[in-house]
């Protein structure tokens, strides 16, 4: 028993009938993944908002992380406690200037 797999063209053909254009296969090789600006702009707002608020929780997590591997370098925080150096995070991409924590060097 032999099995075929049909596969999805993802090309677009333009023709003009009448003096109309037509074209086929314009739904069928969108992938919204591969377009992030068009991603945004379809959305809703809260899905918008959510991508953008679980981008930026997720860097300054990471810069967190950053700052936890560095060791000692934070004064004014405990050393190991991310709850610390996530605020530093937050508080150094965000512009708001250094107060309480402030880096060592």
């Amino acid at each position: 028993m032999k099995i075929k797999f049909r596969r999805r063209h993802r090309t677009v053909r333009i023709e003009n009938k009448d003096g109309r254009f037509v074209i086929h296969g314009m739904g069928k090789w969108y992938h919204h993944w591969q377009d992030p600006y068009h991603l945004f702009l379809t959305i809703p707002w809260i899905g918008f908002m959510g991508i953008i608020s679980a981008a930026y929780l997720a860097l300054n997590a990471l810069f967190a992380l950053a700052y936890l591997a560095g060791g000692d370098c934070l004064d004014g925080a405990k050393q190991g406690d991310f709850g610390d150096a996530f605020f530093f995070s937050v508080q150094t991409l965000a512009s708001i200037g250094y107060g309480a924590i402030h880096p060592k060097t």
